[in-house]
């Protein structure tokens, strides 16, 4: 029997202290059966002892196995889990997080029995824990959640059907670019939302996504996302999901250039964006005036949560994409 939903969690060397709320939570669902749920670990590379497998194929209430793959990044691992998976829906999970309460994975199943093929990604609200400035832990609720790839189901054989794969070899970001193509090939009334809170994306020091020190991997980044602009821009379809794929973007563009990248690099940057990514598809989004100030706020404000509340940089996030539109248009 095919399962309804499969979780793809990848892993690397995170140590049991950082994994151990993710399966926790995973360990106190309720209302599921066993046929209901399936779980996929994919291991990167080399473990140090992170993760016991045979006791997390044996323990939990629902059918668990192992995938390991040669070191090669998220990318690969979430690939390596599309590829293998066998059930309706899909969901990403990233080790390090955790689901919200008891109910998450029900409340996903729930609406997978209702939906009877009608939509092909089904998402629900996330938090995000993080540090303020003075170090104190705080929650920021993500409503909408069309930057990440977590806290959503998607039916796998559209997945296949539309070959949408996370790019490998990007340091991060791979969710901001996997979500602008999803977005691309939807179609209107494809895409359900539910209301409730079912994951935690928790941020920690150390990880990937806080660490902005790196110039050098920055400008890689960069680098690889300039050669990756056309695949892109080729997926532009004229449909209501082009405001939330812009969004999606220009979160990218935030992430790279987190770093301390040089006044022309950025220019460039800035002019490929408007020119070879916006510009092919955004004339064709039929967004209204009232929607563009509404996407643009947005932007601003989750650059705001990513830098603790600067409010001058919130500002500058949002002049920038202002001015992109205004290339795009023009």
């Amino acid at each position: 029997m095919k399962a309804k939903l499969e979780l793809i969690i990848t892993h690397w060397r995170e140590p049991w202290a950082i994994c151990e709320k993710m399966f926790q939570m995973l360990d106190v669902q309720r209302g599921m059966t066993r046929d209901e749920c399936r779980v996929t670990v994919v291991q990167d590379g080399e473990d140090s002892g992170g993760l016991d497998f045979a006791k997390l194929m044996r323990s939990y209430p629902f059918v668990t196995r192992v995938i390991r793959i040669p070191k090669s990044g998220i990318s690969a691992a979430r690939n390596a889990g599309i590829d293998a998976a066998d059930a309706e829906f899909v969901m990403f999970c990233d080790c390090d997080d955790m689901f919200y309460t008891c109910d998450s994975l029900r409340t996903f199943l729930d609406a997978i029995d209702e939906d009877r093929g009608a939509h092909n990604v089904i998402y629900g609200r996330m938090l995000i824990e993080n540090r303020d400035q003075a170090g104190r832990w705080f929650k920021s609720p993500q409503d909408w959640n069309m930057i990440f790839v977590h806290a959503k189901a998607w039916r796998l054989d559209w997945l296949r059907e539309r070959e949408l794969r996370f790019v490998e070899g990007l340091d991060y970001s791979e969710d901001s670019l996997f979500i602008a193509e999803s977005a691309m090939e939807l179609r209107p009334g494809q895409i359900r939302g539910i209301p409730e809170p079912v994951y935690m994306w928790c941020m920690r020091d150390g990880s990937c996504t806080s660490d902005r020190a790196n110039d050098k991997r920055n400008r890689a980044h960069v680098c690889k996302h300039r050669i990756l602009l056309p695949r892109i821009a080729q997926r532009r379809r004229p449909n209501e999901t082009a405001p939330k794929a812009l969004r999606a973007i220009c979160d990218a563009f935030y992430d790279m250039t987190g770093g301390r990248i040089s006044g022309e690099e950025r220019a460039e940057l800035e002019a490929k964006y408007a020119r070879e990514l916006v510009a092919p598809w955004w004339g064709i989004a039929q967004t209204t005036e009232a929607e563009e100030a509404r996407l643009i706020m947005a932007a601003a404000r989750e650059a705001a949560v990513r830098n603790g509340g600067f409010r001058e940089e919130t500002m500058l996030f949002r002049d920038w994409v202002q001015e992109m539109l205004k290339k795009a248009k023009g």
